[in-house]
């Protein structure tokens, strides 16, 4: 609640500075709804974020945007999958810990294990080579969710990595998951 309200003086700032950074503020309001269970006020600052956005600073919002976490949450699950696989194409770095952790969701919500599977390994061999740990855990879930079916105990041990691992770096979990 705090985060939102940060972010709501926020935009009020970005607007009165010709709205430079609204489009970030907008999806930092979108994480926080997510956060909070909120998938419809996610979808509607998911769509003002990418509106505000402008050309120079397009693909730095499409890398943070938690759109398809929005669009999974709402359960469109083709068009979370499509922006999942569209963003692993194209972001760089880092950002491909998000776009593929996020593609492995879309896949075990569609039933394809082995992508989901290969894809959250890719995200953790990005993690340590690009040394951007964010969405980390929710790998780690993508991959017990696998594991639950034939291997409960590795699951649990993955669960708690992804809960530790959100702990130490103060990282909160999308209720919309939950």
């Amino acid at each position: 609640e705090a985060g939102e309200s940060a972010e709501t003086a926020a935009l009020d700032v970005a607007a009165g500075i010709g709205g430079f950074h609204e489009d970030s503020a907008y999806v930092v309001l979108a994480d926080a709804a997510l956060v909070r269970g909120d998938a419809a006020a996610a979808a509607r600052f998911c769509e003002s974020a990418l509106q505000k956005t402008y050309a120079r600073k397009e693909l730095f919002i499409r890398c943070i945007l938690p759109q398809a976490e929005t669009m999974l949450a709402c359960g469109d699950i083709a068009g979370a999958r499509k922006w999942a696989d569209d963003n692993v194409a194209l972001f760089p770095g880092a950002f491909q810990v998000l776009a593929l952790s996020t593609r492995a969701r879309a896949a075990l919500a569609q039933g394809e294990f082995h992508r989901a599977e290969c894809d959250a390994h890719d995200a953790l061999e990005a993690a340590e080579r690009t040394g951007g740990y964010l969405r980390v855990p929710d790998a780690f879930e993508c991959l017990a969710a696998v594991a639950s079916a034939g291997a409960p105990a590795r699951a649990a041990r993955l669960l708690g990595a992804a809960q530790g691992i959100r702990q130490r770096q103060q990282e909160a979990r999308f209720a919309v998951f939950d």
